[in-house]
C-alpha cells in the first residue's frame, strides 16, 4: 500500500534453513527490506520516515502476546519522526542500513 518498511536484524539470523521464516518470506515478496548488522540489540521501527517506535520487545510471540504464561513485560515509545530525539533514531536506522553486512532479497 505504498509503505516502505525495512527490518534490520543480526546477521546470524540469516540461516537459510531457519530464517527468514515463511511469514518473513511473504513480507519480503511484498516489499519488506531485510538487512543484517553485527552487534545489534536495538529494537525499533520507522515507517515511511514519519513514525518511529523504539521498544524492548523481541518480535516474537513470547514478547508480544500478553496471554502466554512465559511472556515478558515489555516497554516501548512511539513518536513523530519529526521530533528531535526520534530524528536521531531515524538517522541511526538509515546508517545501519547503509552499513549492513547482509541483505535479503527474494
Amino acid at each position: 500500500r505504498g509503505v516502505s518498511i525495512s527490518a534490520i536484524v543480526r546477521p546470524e539470523c540469516f540461516k537459510e534453513d531457519v530464517y527468514p521464516d515463511p511469514p518473513t518470506r511473504m513480507l519480503l515478496k511484498h516489499g519488506l527490506q531485510l538487512y543484517g548488522v553485527s552487534g545489534l540489540h536495538a529494537k525499533g521501527l520507522v515507517a515511511d520516515d514519519s513514525t518511529a517506535l523504539i521498544f524492548s520487545a523481541n518480535v516474537n510471540p513470547y514478547s508480544l502476546e500478553y496471554d502466554i504464561e512465559s511472556a515478558n513485560v515489555e516497554f516501548g515509545i512511539e513518536g513523530s519522526a519529526e521530533d528531535g530525539q526520534m530524528q536521531e533514531f531515524v538517522r541511526f536506522i538509515h546508517e545501519l542500513r547503509e552499513h549492513a553486512t547482509h541483505i535479503c532479497r527474494i
